[in-house]
């Protein structure tokens, strides 16, 4: 394993797999991965009953799974990570692989614990925004909608690229819009952004927003009337 990589799993909860693996950077990239850390050890979680039937069929089919024991969850968590339908937990660079296993293996008991997990799997994992949970669903779209009401830019390239009208996306907004607008006027007026922690998220993505288009890096949503807009 420490030559050449691998991969360990065991079952963590009831349809709920743990992956932890280790990629020797230099078997892999060969020259391209000089003067960088040897090994990538990270950790992830499959959980069948949160990625959607049409998922699973994709990874299954994309692994060349077939027969009954592809059905086994056992098989098909191992494809769902293959294919990417993985919730990502942590992970590790260094040169001493077994300094870095042993740290995802304590990870992985601490994790165990299901609070613990729950605040894992609603941590931010990509430059979108995607949760932990949402990556493993493969839903793209909450993260994009999202990024979108706050006029983040890589969102709305994304959803440009998924042929959303710009009107969609200049305009789009959230179910629970007042919050919104509260924090969206904040931020365009440059003034203090709340700090309690039980204000709605609605609030914090409106006074982004604010400062997107104070900034001029993206318009003002038409629906919320402005001086001057």
């Amino acid at each position: 394993m420490l030559d050449y990589g691998g991969k360990n799993f065991r079952q963590s909860g009831k349809r709920q797999f743990q992956f932890v693996e280790l990629i020797n950077m230099d078997e892999a990239c060969g020259r391209d991965s000089a003067k960088q850390p040897k090994y990538n050890v990270s950790l992830r979680l499959v959980d069948l009953d949160a990625i959607p039937a049409e998922g699973q069929a994709r990874a299954k089919g994309s692994c060349g799974g077939h027969g009954a024991e592809s059905d086994t969850d056992i098989a098909l968590a191992e494809m769902c990570d293959d294919y990417g339908l993985h919730a990502p937990l942590d992970q590790w660079n260094g040169n001493n692989a077994r300094q870095l296993l042993r740290a995802a293996y304590r990870e992985a008991n601490s994790l165990l614990n299901s609070d613990a997990l729950e605040s894992k799997l609603d941590r931010p994992v990509n430059a979108i925004g995607s949760s932990a949970r949402e990556f493993m669903a493969g839903d793209i779209y909450s993260a994009m909608q999202r990024g979108c009401e706050s006029g983040d830019s890589s969102a709305r390239l994304l959803a440009k690229m998924h042929g959303v009208s710009q009107q969609t996306i200049d305009d789009t907004r959230p179910d629970d819009f007042l919050p919104f607008v509260f924090g969206y006027m904040a931020g365009l007026n440059g003034q203090p952004k709340e700090t309690d922690p039980d204000t709605a998220k609605e609030y914090f993505r409106g006074f982004e927003r604010g400062q997107n288009v104070k900034a001029g890096k993206c318009p003002a949503p038409s629906w919320i009337k402005s001086h001057g807009n």
